[in-house]
């Protein structure tokens, strides 16, 4: 599945722009693969602008707004610059303030840098539809590892599930999860976010 040219068909010029420009920013350093997968040695793991993609996608397919696209998009953009932390391994508050001076930067070098500082931000404050993205947030992972354990045994994959299960407070993203480890049977040939996205689409929140 193409996530970056799905979320290019549904995302408004500004978002396709700041799409590409992330791609370019800091050497490349968006399309590194993200920590947790390359700590537990997956080859080729899932970058964080492809993790940005997914979420802004599943943002679309929730809450079926421009604006959640853009947050679903918006929500990592620190990571052009900082590190991509796992989160337990850092103190949250100077997590925070790294990702604030990374945005501040990012003013000046992404296009319509403040609309970005803004939407990030606004994610920050967790509330209303940002804390569903950031449920969203949270369960892209854990469908992420259902590939993985596929192909990878004994990589501590399951360990995604409780984690992501434990921050999410919206009971039909609860049932949903809880659907996708312990009732839907995914097909080797069949990537689980096909199934999360079309589940997403049926949710009325």
């Amino acid at each position: 599945m193409n996530y970056e040219q799905k979320l290019l068909e549904v995302a408004s010029w500004l978002t396709q722009d700041a799409m590409r420009s992330s791609k370019l920013i800091n050497g490349g350093s968006f399309l590194r693969a993200r920590t947790g997968w390359e700590r537990r040695g997956i080859k080729n793991g899932e970058s964080i602008y492809e993790h940005v993609c997914k979420v802004a996608l599943a943002a679309h397919y929730l809450l079926k707004t421009p604006e959640s696209l853009d947050m679903g998009f918006g929500h990592d953009l620190p990571e052009l610059i900082e590190f991509d932390y796992i989160p337990w391994e850092i103190n949250p508050n100077e997590k925070k303030r790294r990702e604030h001076i990374a945005m501040e930067a990012l003013r000046d070098e992404l296009p319509n840098g403040d609309y970005w500082y803004d939407v990030w931000n606004e994610f920050e404050r967790k509330d209303g539809i940002a804390f569903h993205i950031f449920e969203l947030d949270k369960i892209c992972p854990a469908i992420q590892a259902l590939e993985y354990m596929k192909v990878y045994k004994n990589h501590n994959l399951g360990e995604f599930y409780p984690y992501a299960r434990s921050k999410l407070k919206t009971p039909k993203l609860i049932q949903l999860l809880d659907e996708m480890y312990f009732e839907v049977q995914i097909p080797m040939n069949v990537n689980p976010y096909e199934i999360y996205f079309d589940k997403l689409k049926l949710i009325t929140l």
